[in-house]
C-alpha cells in the first residue's frame, strides 16, 4: 500500500503570501489598510446530503430533517416551505445542519440565471439542512460573518461565478470556484461599520419597497372593484340616464348561451408535418398570460388540425383554462383574434349573443365566484367543470351600453395598469440602488473605513495562524 503523502509544511509568511491576491488579479484598487485575500481563507465549504431516492419523502416524520433543494434558496434569504423533502436525521452530519449566516449556494441547475444564487440563513436550524446539488458556505469565527454574508450577494461574485459555470445540459460549481473568489477585506472593525451602514441603508430602501408593494398587492383589489362595478351598471348610470335607459332593462345570460362552445386537443408530436412551419396558435395553459394573445409557444399545422381533435377557428373568441395547477390560484380567461385552436385543457366560445370584449370582462369581474362555484371536488389536478361553468349567468346590458362598459373598463384599468408598471418600475430601481451600496461598500467608498486602523493583513495573519488555506 503506498504511503499517504505528507501534507506541506508552510511558514506564516508562505501561508500569506498564498492567501493574498496577487496585484496584477486584484480586480480593483481598495483602501490602504485592506488587503484583497482568496475566499478560502474566510470560510469553510461543505458538501450536501446524498440520500437514495427512497430515503426521501415529502411529509416530515418525528425524526426528520428538512433537505433544502434549489426552490428553497432565494436572492440573499431562504424559503423552508417552497420545497418539502424529508429525511432521516441519520442521514445529516452534524456540520451539514444550517446555522446563522449560512450562505447556501445553488451549485448545480439547468439555469444560468440561477446558478450561484446565494441565500442566507438569518438563524440556526436543528431540523434544516441542503441537498448535493447545493454547497454550504459557512464564514470562519475570525471575520465579520454578515460581511462575509454580504459579499455573496455582490456582482463581483456573481458576475465570476457565472462567468466559470460551465456544462453542457447543466451548469455546475466547483469548490474551488468559490475558494478561490477574490474579496477585498478590511480590518475587522471596519468590516462591522459596513455591515452597520449597509443594513442601514437597506432598511431605509426597505421601508419605500414595503409602500410600494403595497400599491402592487393592491392593483388586483382596484381592477375587480372597476369591473364589478362596470358589469352591474354603476359607472354608466349617467349614460343610461341621457339616454333614457333603464338599469330595468338588463338581462342575465348563461355562459352557455353567449356563443359557440369548443374544447382542444393534442396531436402526435411524433409527426413533425403536424408541427415544422405551423402558423396557426396551438394554445395552452402556458400562453394565458395576457388579455388579448397574439401567439402561442407552439405553432401547428393545418395538417395537424385535421388529423386530431384540435378544431380550428378564425374568429374572435374568449378562452378558459379548464385544467391545470395555476387554478388554485386564478381563473386565466383570455381574448384571441387570431386563427388558433386549443389542446384539451382549454375551452374556447366565439361571442355571438354578446360583445367579446364585454363577455371577458364580465367574467373576468366574477373570476373568483366562478373558480368556486365550479370547480371539481374530489379530482388531484384543479379542474373546472363544464356543466357548471356552461350554467353560469352574467349581467346582459344592450349591446350599445356593453360598448360604452368597455370603453369605461379600459381607460379605467389602463390607468391602474400605468400605476402597476411604475410601481414594478421602481422595484427595479430598488434593487439597482442595492447593487450599487454593495458595490461601493467593497470598495471602501460607504465613507466607514478608518485609514489609522491597523492593515487587515494582521487579522489574515490571525486567521492563518488557526488554520491552513483551505
Amino acid at each position: 500500500m503506498a504511503r499517504a503523502k505528507k501534507k506541506e509544511k508552510l511558514t506564516l509568511e508562505e501561508k500569506l503570501e498564498r492567501a493574498l491576491v496577487p496585484a496584477k488579479e486584484q480586480p480593483y484598487e481598495v483602501p490602504g489598510n485592506w488587503c484583497w485575500v482568496t475566499a478560502g481563507n474566510l470560510v469553510d465549504l461543505y458538501r450536501g446530503v446524498s440520500y437514495k431516492k427512497h430515503a426521501g419523502h415529502s411529509v416530515k416524520c418525528e425524526n426528520d430533517c428538512l433537505v433544502m433543494r434549489g426552490g428553497n434558496i432565494l436572492e440573499g434569504a431562504i424559503d423552508i416551505d417552497a420545497e418539502n423533502i424529508y429525511v432521516d436525521k441519520s442521514l445529516i452530519k452534524p456540520e451539514q445542519y444550517l446555522q446563522e449566516n449560512d450562505i447556501v449556494i445553488v451549485a448545480s441547475t439547468g439555469s444560468k440565471k440561477v446558478i450561484g444564487r446565494a441565500g442566507i440563513s438569518f438563524v440556526s436550524y436543528s431540523d434544516v439542512s441542503f441537498g448535493a446539488f447545493l454547497t454550504l458556505v459557512r464564514p470562519k469565527e475570525q471575520v465579520c460573518k454578515r460581511y462575509v454574508d454580504y459579499y455573496f450577494q455582490s456582482q463581483i461574485y456573481r458576475e465570476r461565478i457565472r462567468s466559470l459555470a460551465s456544462g453542457v445540459n447543466i451548469n455546475n460549481i466547483r469548490a474551488e470556484y468559490i475558494t478561490n473568489s477574490p474579496v477585498p477585506l478590511p480590518p475587522l472593525s471596519e468590516q462591522q461599520r459596513i455591515v452597520d451602514r449597509i443594513e442601514s441603508l437597506f432598511a431605509k430602501l426597505d421601508e419605500v419597497k414595503e409602500k410600494v408593494q403595497f400599491v402592487v398587492d393592491a392593483y388586483e383589489v382596484r381592477k375587480t372593484s372597476i369591473l364589478q362595478k362596470a358589469v352591474s351598471g354603476e359607472l354608466t348610470k349617467g349614460w343610461r340616464t341621457k339616454h333614457g335607459i333603464s338599469r330595468m332593462d338588463w338581462k342575465t345570460i348563461s355562459l352557455k348561451e353567449c356563443g359557440t362552445w369548443f374544447g382542444g386537443g393534442t396531436p402526435t408530436t411524433s409527426k413533425n408535418e403536424y408541427w415544422d412551419g405551423g402558423t396557426i396558435l396551438w394554445i395552452t395553459s402556458k400562453d394565458m398570460k395576457d388579455r388579448l394573445l397574439e401567439d402561442s409557444l407552439l405553432h401547428i399545422t393545418q395538417e395537424g388540425v385535421n388529423n386530431s381533435s384540435a378544431q380550428y377557428c378564425d374568429k374572435p373568441a374568449v378562452l378558459f383554462v379548464m385544467r391545470s395547477g395555476i387554478l388554485r390560484r386564478t381563473l386565466p380567461i383570455c381574448m384571441v383574434n387570431v386563427p388558433f385552436t386549443v389542446n384539451q385543457d382549454l375551452k374556447a366560445v366565439i361571442p355571438e349573443k354578446i360583445q367579446q370584449e364585454y363577455m371577458y370582462w364580465a367574467c373576468t369581474a366574477f373570476e373568483k365566484d366562478i373558480r368556486e362555484k365550479c370547480m371539481k371536488s374530489g379530482t388531484t389536478v384543479e379542474s373546472i367543470e363544464t356543466k357548471k361553468l356552461l350554467k353560469y349567468e352574467i349581467p346582459l346590458p344592450s349591446k350599445e351600453e356593453q360598448k360604452v362598459i368597455v370603453d369605461v373598463i379600459k381607460t379605467l384599468v389602463n390607468k391602474e395598469d400605468i400605476i402597476k408598471q411604475t410601481a414594478e418600475a421602481v422595484f427595479e430601481k430598488l434593487e439597482l440602488i442595492k447593487k450599487s451600496i454593495l458595490a461601493k461598500a467593497f470598495r471602501g467608498e460607504l465613507g466607514t473605513n478608518d485609514p489609522e486602523e491597523e492593515c487587515s493583513v494582521e487579522l489574515l495573519k490571525q486567521i492563518l495562524e488557526q488554520g491552513e488555506i483551505k
